[in-house]
């Protein structure tokens, strides 16, 4: 649930254009939200991976493309060394995002028009990766190929770029272990307490109206005439987030 709401507090933030330096404000919030579910949960959890794109997206949406690489870059290095010392977090990924992740380092390469680094270290380190036995002749990776045979010229097909949700929830049902609500009591100083549904399918452009707080965007459902101010998402060194609901 509190990954949840965080993620939905990032691209709130990336969405609302009447606050002043929106876009970094969101990559920041990311990178903090990022940095503890990879050190709580490891960098290949499916929720670190899951923030991690996110964040790349982020990135190209700013045009950050050498950060956008650099994330793919180290997952996929994650992923070729296999043992990152640590027991309690996984070392591998399912073959079909391994082969997300190769395609989303492919386009940040298409649209960065290079390598941030020496073309050698990407064409050793994909080779490593498709020719690892649990990927080899797996069907997601069927018709992959080496960085030697990647071209500028190919099409940049807009995987990796960010795209709003159409329908807004806090909890992402694929997480499993993670607290389903059904309802949600917020607090406001208009309204006392209202129990709201979880499921409020906000949309992007209703976001924009401020209620005295210039770094908290409050939303308006489209089902209840109030008004549901974002959560405040607070980054501990060694808590993945801890939020207040106003």
């Amino acid at each position: 649930m509190i990954i949840s709401i965080g993620k939905r507090l990032v691209q709130a933030r990336l969405l609302d254009t009447h606050l002043d330096g929106h876009v970094q404000k969101a990559i920041s919030l990311c990178e903090a939200i990022c940095y503890n579910l990879c050190r709580v949960y490891g960098s290949l959890d499916p929720k670190a991976l899951d923030m991690s794109e996110l964040l790349s997206q982020i990135y190209t949406h700013a045009k950050h493309f050498k950060d956008a690489m650099r994330v793919h870059e180290d997952i996929l290095r994650l992923v070729v060394d296999g043992d990152d010392d640590d027991d309690r977090t996984l070392d591998t990924m399912e073959a079909p995002r391994a082969r997300k992740h190769l395609d989303l380092l492919k386009h940040a390469y298409l649209r960065l028009k290079g390598w941030d680094k020496e073309a050698s270290i990407y064409q050793v380190l994909v080779n490593q990766l498709i020719n690892m036995p649990v990927y080899k002749n797996d069907p997601s990776f069927k018709g992959v190929q080496g960085t030697s045979k990647w071209s500028l010229k190919d099409k940049d097909t807009g995987l990796g770029e960010f795209v709003p949700d159409i329908k807004w929830e806090f909890v992402d049902p694929k997480h499993e272990g993670e607290l389903e609500i059904t309802h949600l009591a917020v607090k406001d100083h208009r309204l006392g307490m209202r129990r709201i549904s979880s499921n409020l399918s906000m949309n992007a452009h209703l976001f924009g109206k401020r209620d005295g707080n210039e770094d908290r965007p409050v939303l308006k459902s489209p089902h209840m005439d109030i008004l549901i101010k974002a959560p405040e998402v607070k980054i501990e060194p060694r808590r993945v987030a801890e939020v207040t609901l106003m």
